[in-house]
């Protein structure tokens, strides 16, 4: 298997597992700190998820369509990386980030937002942590 695609596959695995791990975790403490009030929920578009489809479903369905539009985003800006898409070079803002993104394939790029909702699920669970605990 090319380096390429094994980069790829590693990313992908641990970005979507991370995710899985710490959404779980959230969805978790989201049902027993709402303890079926689905007014308690913050995010006016999971409350509608949760409205439309059940409380499970709806926190279930709205994260796994957060987890496929972030996995589509990073596989799309992993190839364009890959094939020196022009595309990939106006995200830069300044000549200084653009200089550094032609010098190397620097294909971790791609794979930032997957790892940031990531990050965003365990502070999420945390918070509930926090606030289930006091």
């Amino acid at each position: 298997m090319p380096a390429t695609k094994r980069n790829l596959l590693l990313h992908l695995s641990i970005s979507i597992l991370l995710y899985i791990i710490f959404a779980s975790f959230d969805i978790l403490l989201t049902l027993k700190g709402i303890d079926g009030d689905i007014h308690m929920e913050g995010n006016p578009v999971l409350r509608h998820m949760m409205t439309s489809f059940g409380i499970t479903a709806g926190l279930i369905l709205g994260k796994g369509i957060v987890l496929s539009l972030a996995a589509l985003t990073a596989v799309v800006c992993y190839i364009g990386i890959h094939r020196d898409s022009d595309w990939v070079y106006y995200l830069a803002l300044t000549r200084m980030t653009k200089n550094w993104l032609k010098r190397k394939k620097r294909y971790w790029i791609a794979f930032l937002p997957l790892y940031l909702i990531a990050f965003s699920q365990a502070v999420a669970a945390g918070m509930w942590v926090h606030l289930l605990a006091g």
